[in-house]
């Protein structure tokens, strides 16, 4: 009879050690993950501000000429606003803090601007002044969202602008596809 008992002892202890360490990797697994996630968004971040420096670096075209750029979007959304003339990235529900909250910071040529509380909202801008941005040959503001596939960028000068006094902004024309 003690021989059934000490089974059953065995079993029930398998079952409690094993609920034992099922709960502490859960706890661990509950403390990691927001560390996890934050070093993810940071990823991104930086990658997409790699992104836009190849963006910059592709605006500087001579008349006539087209450059592409595979983009891969994961996360946020990216504008191409041809009335104020800049691009721009937004992530709205970054787990990251990247920069000081509320002040813009230069990466080269990108603008990095961070805002909210947890999670925060981080912006990436080129700004083109001197140059007209356009989307598709039109003054507008397109989004392009995140999305599993690779999206084609072309980014082509369509030369100056014609002004009053004989001196204009070159027209670069973006099209994503």
């Amino acid at each position: 009879m003690k021989r059934k008992n000490k089974r059953g002892q065995i079993w029930v202890e398998t079952v409690i050690y094993t609920l034992i360490g099922l709960s502490i990797i859960g706890i661990l697994l509950a403390v990691i993950q927001p560390k996890i996630n934050a070093q993810k968004d940071k990823l991104v971040i930086e990658q997409m501000i790699e992104i836009m420096n190849q963006i910059d670096e592709r605006m500087d075209i001579t008349p006539g000429n087209v450059r592409t750029l595979d983009l891969k979007l994961t996360r946020g959304s990216l504008f191409i606003d041809g009335d104020k003339d800049e691009i721009y990235w937004v992530l709205d529900d970054s787990r990251h803090k990247f920069s000081e909250l509320g002040e813009e910071i230069r990466l080269g040529t990108v603008g990095v601007l961070t805002e909210g509380v947890g999670p925060w909202k981080v912006t990436l801008t080129l700004n083109y002044t001197g140059l007209d941005i356009k989307y598709n040959g039109q003054d507008i503001n397109r989004e392009i969202e995140p999305t599993a596939s690779l999206y084609e960028m072309s980014i082509e000068n369509l030369g100056v602008k014609d002004e009053e006094d004989g001196e204009g902004e070159q027209i670069i024309n973006v099209k994503v596809e």
